[in-house]
C-alpha cells in the first residue's frame, strides 16, 4: 500500500504557490508553472514585464508552504539534490516561503547565496545537507516587488557578464568564477579568472592573444613575491638565482630591497610584465576574490 502524501502539508503548499502566482499576475509578470511529477527544486518560471513589454529576464523559483520553514532570523530551506543546478545554471533560482500563519511572503537568492558560501566555493559536495537561509526582512509584497525585479535583473545581468567574457576571449566560464575586466590605457582588453576552490588565478591578456597566464594572487606586489622567494635583499635575489649584481651595484646590494626591485618588475605568471594601473587593479580582483581560494595550499 502506497504512502498518502500528508494533505496539510500538500493544501499549504498549494496556498504558497496560488499567492506567489497571484502577486507577480497583479504586477503584469509572466508566470509559468513547472508540472512535473519529480521534485526538480523549482516550480515556476517568471520573466518580468516592464512598461507591458518583456525585459528579457528570468527566473526560477521554488516555492515552499507552511511554518515548518521557519527557523532563527527567518525560514530555512533545505537544497537537497538541487545544490549544483541551483550553482550552475545560467537562470537564477529563487525560493519564496509562505508563512500560512502570517500569509506573508519571504525570498532569497538561493543560486547567489549558494555561489556566495564559503562551502560552495571548495566544490559541491553530492549528498551534504545544506540550506538556504530566508530572511525575516526580506518580505515579498505589493510594495517590496518591485525592488526584487530590480535586484533579480541585476543579478542575471551580473551573471551574464560570464558569457559575454567567454565570447570576447574564446573561454568557457562557470556562472560561478569571480570575474573581473579591464581597459588598459592602450585600449587593451584584461580578464581576471578565480575558479571556485582553486588556488591560483588566471590573467587574460588580449595583447598576449588570450593565452591564459596561471598565478597565485597573494604573490602579485614585489613584497609578496620577495616574501616567496624567501629573500628580503637583492644580494639573496642574486644568490638564489645565480643572477650577477652589476658593478656599482655590489656594495649597496645588502641594504637594497628585493621587494622594491621586484616592483620594478612587475611580472605576472613569470611570462608577463604589466604596468602600474593594471598591477593596482590585479591587488583588488585578488583581495576580492579570497574566499574563492581554499585557506592555504
Amino acid at each position: 500500500m502506497g504512502r498518502v502524501p500528508n494533505p496539510k502539508g500538500r493544501k499549504a503548499e498549494r496556498a504558497a504557490i496560488n499567492a506567489v502566482v497571484s502577486l507577480f499576475e497583479r504586477h503584469g509578470h509572466i508566470v509559468h508553472r513547472i508540472e512535473s511529477g519529480n521534485d526538480v527544486g523549482e516550480d515556476l518560471l517568471l520573466s518580468f514585464v516592464e512598461d507591458d513589454e518583456t525585459t528579457g529576464d528570468t527566473i526560477a523559483i521554488q516555492v515552499k508552504g507552511g511554518v515548518s520553514y521557519r527557523a532563527s532570523g527567518g525560514y530555512r530551506v533545505r537544497v537537497g539534490g538541487n545544490e549544483k543546478s541551483w550553482l550552475t545554471t545560467n537562470v537564477p533560482v529563487v525560493c519564496i516561503v509562505f508563512d500560512t500563519e502570517e500569509e506573508n511572503l519571504y525570498w532569497c537568492n538561493a543560486s547567489r547565496q549558494l555561489r556566495d558560501s564559503p562551502g560552495a566555493r571548495k566544490g559541491v559536495k553530492e549528498g551534504k545537507k545544506r540550506s538556504v537561509q530566508v530572511s525575516k526582512e526580506s518580505i515579498l509584497n505589493d510594495e517590496s516587488i518591485r525592488s526584487f525585479g530590480l535586484k533579480m535583473c541585476g543579478y542575471i545581468h551580473d551573471v551574464s557578464i560570464a558569457h559575454v567574457l567567454g565570447k570576447i576571449s574564446g573561454i568557457k566560464f562557470d556562472t560561478t568564477d569571480y570575474l573581473s575586466y579591464f581597459v588598459n590605457q592602450a585600449g587593451e582588453q584584461l580578464i581576471f579568472h578565480q575558479e571556485r576552490g582553486v588556488p591560483y588565478a588566471t590573467l587574460l591578456h588580449e595583447d598576449f592573444d588570450w593565452d591564459p597566464v596561471d598565478f597565485f594572487p597573494d604573490e602579485i606586489t614585489g613584497e609578496q613575491r620577495a616574501r616567496a622567494m624567501g629573500v628580503s635583499t637583492l644580494e639573496d635575489m642574486a644568490r638564489l638565482t645565480g643572477y650577477k649584481i652589476p658593478e656599482g651595484l655590489a656594495d649597496d646590494a645588502l641594504n637594497m630591497s628585493a621587494a622594491e626591485m621586484l616592483d620594478k618588475m612587475p611580472v605576472v605568471g613569470g611570462r608577463l610584465i604589466v604596468d602600474k594601473n593594471e598591477m593596482s587593479w590585479l591587488e583588488s580582483c585578488a583581495e576580492g576574490s579570497k574566499f574563492w581560494r581554499p585557506e592555504s595550499r
